[in-house]
């Protein structure tokens, strides 16, 4: 019986240097992954502003897709606004969808459709109001790029702000 004891604490003494390299390795992997997971997002005014229909509508869709609902929401027009507490419009962008795209929802409509700056229209969307429709496009099933129209109405401040509510065949909950 000796001879086992003598060898299991010759495997303790040897494992000793291992197991706090071990720890040690995953006190640091864990460090790694908290340190990783808590790491902030830029906030949306940091690369975008309001100034042209481009840009409001590339902040609204990175304010959306990096789930900053307030930028997002500062980006939509005053009818829109009026329309929609900031709740009701959280629960909408998940919510809602566009019945021509097969009920594809609005928060994939807009975090995953690209714009393009040459196809703009200017137009007079109402009294006083200039407005910009920007064309919109995402890839269906079979890949082709389908237009899809965007209201963006320049406000009193000079600011552009998204008209949500003139998206063609958004069904909201």
């Amino acid at each position: 019986m000796k001879p086992r004891s003598m060898k299991s604490k010759q495997r303790q003494q040897k494992a000793g240097p291992r197991s706090a390299a071990a720890v040690v390795m995953v006190c640091l992997s864990c460090v790694v992954l908290v340190a990783g997971c808590c790491a902030t997002v830029p906030r949306a005014e940091k690369y975008f502003d309001r100034s042209s229909p481009h840009q409001a509508l590339r902040m609204f869709q990175y304010s959306i897709e990096t789930s900053q609902y307030d930028a997002a929401y500062a980006c939509l027009g005053a009818e829109t606004r009026a329309q929609f507490s900031p709740t009701k419009f959280k629960f909408a962008i998940r919510f809602a969808a566009l019945e021509e795209w097969d009920d594809l929802s609005l928060y994939d409509f807009i975090v995953e459709g690209r714009q393009y700056p040459s196809l703009d229209v200017a137009r007079i969307i109402g009294e006083g109001s200039h407005g910009v429709t920007v064309a919109y496009l995402l890839d269906d099933e079979e890949g082709t790029s389908v237009e899809q129209a965007v209201t963006m109405i320049e406000e009193q401040d000079g600011l552009w702000s998204l008209d949500l509510l003139r998206i063609k065949g958004v069904h909201f909950p």
